[in-house]
């Protein structure tokens, strides 16, 4: 069963891209499809969410999307960070042309995790417009960048934190979609 909080977001999520009428496409690493499953629980949801990749592992990030956290400037040796996220939200985007939307979380739960790095989440939410406007496949338009430690860095689980990392997540996209929605309703 999911917690209450990530159901929420999930249905949030699912009624902002309805009013909105966009697509989502997701990348997923530290929270190995967690969000992508709370959204597929919504009924109707295959109108607007495209997919998710879970792309735990620095090699399936590499291989599967291209994304190559070690070979960065600078270097994001454990394959989380800001510079991680943004190439898998410009990854995902490419790899998804019906997307309008593309969002990618990386992360390190622990629990044997680096001290600065643990409990962190960093993720990477767009406006995609690839291939449209002259912009290069997986263009990114406008973009929200979020480095947030859930609440869940003092549990002891690492479920635990992989669900409020994947809430977290979704809560997140609902912030971007509120205000997209928000700046199109005084227009």
């Amino acid at each position: 069963m999911l917690p209450s909080r990530l159901i929420a977001a999930s249905l949030e999520t699912a009624r902002l891209l309805t009013t909105l009428e966009l697509k989502l496409v997701i990348a997923e690493s530290c929270t190995g499809g967690m969000a992508a499953a709370a959204l597929s629980g919504v009924p109707g949801i295959s109108n607007w969410f495209c997919g998710s990749m879970v792309v735990y592992r620095t090699e399936t990030k590499r291989s599967w999307l291209g994304v190559d956290p070690p070979g960065f400037d600078p270097a994001e040796s454990d394959s989380v960070g800001p510079l991680t996220s943004n190439a898998l939200a410009r990854a995902v985007a490419r790899a998804t042309p019906e997307a309008d939307i593309a969002a990618a979380i990386s992360g390190h739960l622990g629990p044997n995790a680096p001290a600065d790095l643990d409990g962190r989440a960093f993720i990477r939410i767009s406006l995609a417009r690839p291939g449209r406007d002259g912009d290069e496949p997986g263009g990114i338009s406008t973009s929200y960048v979020s480095q947030v430690r859930p609440t869940a860095e003092l549990l002891k689980s690492r479920s635990e934190r992989q669900e409020e990392a994947a809430t977290v997540f979704l809560e997140e996209i609902v912030e971007f979609l509120g205000k997209l929605e928000r700046s199109l309703s005084w227009r």
